[in-house]
């Protein structure tokens, strides 16, 4: 292996990537603090390590969907750069997000879109996906499927993560219509080939089944 004299491998759950290259920046005096833009960090690392205790969480979670619902990504990055801080128009932007989110999934509850089955839910959404776990916190395992053929699996509060992930990738590693799959132990996607996304019904009822009779308790 090639060896690296400035290099530095860092495991940790407590903080981000875009946290620590923060602090590395502060440490080698190549920034200066800045509280506000400090601030903007920490709501980032507190969405980024989904810790859902952090008083940050919830704007680092719409600070996320400020960044999906912005088409130019680089205007999201110059924007933040430019003004260092959380400015009054994206504090307004965060509500109206929250406002749309509410309104989005009462719309999917009256019409079916939202459908729970003892501690499954299945969740038929395109958009506000990272919220699903915080506005229905009662399930352990959450499956929603987006329109053009990807489906997100989000489990939450079960002491055996890796054997649901695993055991998932073992069901659709062969399945003819699946381009692709894995994730994370607690979040996991599952990406339909384009041609095959009107498959994306049948793929999610084999994965509730699947997990209905091996794991669920209710």
């Amino acid at each position: 292996m090639k060896e690296f004299s400035n290099f530095k491998f860092i495991h940790t759950d407590k903080f981000c990537a875009t946290f620590i290259f923060y602090k590395y920046l502060l440490k080698q005096e190549l920034i200066e603090f800045n509280e506000d833009f400090d601030k903007i960090i920490k709501l980032i690392n507190a969405f980024d390590t989904w810790n859902e205790h952090d008083p940050l969480f919830k704007s680092g979670l719409f600070l996320n969907d400020i960044f999906n619902e912005w088409k130019d990504k680089e205007k999201f990055i110059d924007y933040f750069v430019t003004n260092g801080k959380i400015t009054d128009d994206i504090k307004n932007e965060m509500k109206d997000l929250s406002k749309r989110k509410s309104e989005l999934f009462n719309r999917l509850e009256t019409n079916g879109f939202i459908v729970p089955m003892g501690d499954i839910l299945l969740f038929m959404s395109d958009a506000f996906i990272s919220h699903m776990t915080i506005d229905f916190p009662q399930y352990k395992y959450y499956i929603n499927g987006r329109s053009w053929g990807s489906i997100s699996i989000r489990l939450k509060d079960i002491d055996n993560p890796l054997e649901v992930k695993d055991s998932i990738i073992k069901l659709l590693e062969h399945n003819q219509y699946v381009m692709s799959l894995g994730g994370h132990p607690n979040a996991m996607g599952v990406t339909l080939y384009p041609e095959h996304k009107d498959k994306m019904v049948q793929i999610i009822e084999i994965i509730i089944k699947h997990i209905a009779t091996t794991f669920s308790t209710k």
